[in-house]
């Protein structure tokens, strides 16, 4: 009788084994279920990669025997990263000398009598590159040319080193083309001055006509022409050359 009683309770045993081995989760039981972290979001697409946009500039006019001038180009990339600039000539006679051909803005000179081509040449860091060109023409100064000499001018100074020409439109004929000149003690050669907004780089002369009517701003003198001398020696007193 024990052994049966044994055997029976041994059978409800594993019955009841076999029964919780299949039991389903009770969703109220405390079981902690570890699940799988999120996969990484994609990354962003990447912007498409442009081209950088050059600008040669205007073209320009110039007199001989003036043999140079001021190339200003400009460079915009969407993705601010130009790698590359370069001037190279097109077409023209073979005299020329680009000071510096991997800047934007250079001194172009050795210039002859004809008609240039230069192209302004940008690349990005990717390869990609566009090219803009700009024409130089050189002509000789007409043979009946004007000149007017205007000596031992003292120097004055309302901001820079200056030298004030006044009313200098009452000097020469308005809308015409001129140049101008200084010729210091030191040196018995005239010495070409070009405007201010040409930016030459390490000039120690440039000049500007003043227009703004009816007081220059309040330091300047409306219709004169100042030359600027950006050294120190100020001693002498130097002569103007206007040519038109």
């Amino acid at each position: 009788m024990k052994l049966i009683k044994a055997l029976a309770f041994f059978a409800i045993t594993i019955l009841m084994m076999a029964n919780i081995g299949c039991k389903k989760d009770d969703p109220t039981s405390t079981q902690i279920n570890i699940s799988q972290p999120p996969p990484p979001p994609a990354p962003p697409s990447s912007r498409t990669n442009t081209a950088p946009q050059p600008s040669a500039g205007a073209d320009q006019l110039v007199f001989f025997p003036t043999n140079f001038c001021i190339l200003k180009g400009n460079a915009y990339d969407v993705e601010n990263n130009v790698r590359t600039i370069l001037w190279s000539k097109v077409s023209g006679p073979s005299s020329f000398y680009i000071e510096h051909p991997d800047s934007v803005s250079t001194k172009l000179s050795d210039l002859a009598i004809g008609v240039y081509q230069f192209e302004l040449t940008v690349t990005d860091s990717l390869g990609m590159f566009e090219k803009d060109t700009i024409k130089i023409t050189v002509n000789q100064m007409p043979a009946n040319t004007n000149e007017l000499t205007i000596k031992n001018r003292l120097w004055i100074f309302p901001w820079y080193n200056s030298i004030e020409v006044p009313n200098f439109y009452d000097l020469i004929p308005p809308e015409v083309v001129f140049k101008v000149y200084i010729r210091r003690e030191s040196n018995n050669s005239w010495i070409e001055v070009l405007p201010i907004t040409d930016n030459v780089p390490d000039s120690k002369y440039d000049y500007f006509v003043e227009t703004r009517w009816p007081d220059g701003a309040g330091m300047y003198a409306y219709g004169s022409l100042y030359i600027f001398y950006y050294g120190t020696d100020v001693s002498d007193t130097p002569d103007v050359k206007i040519v038109f």
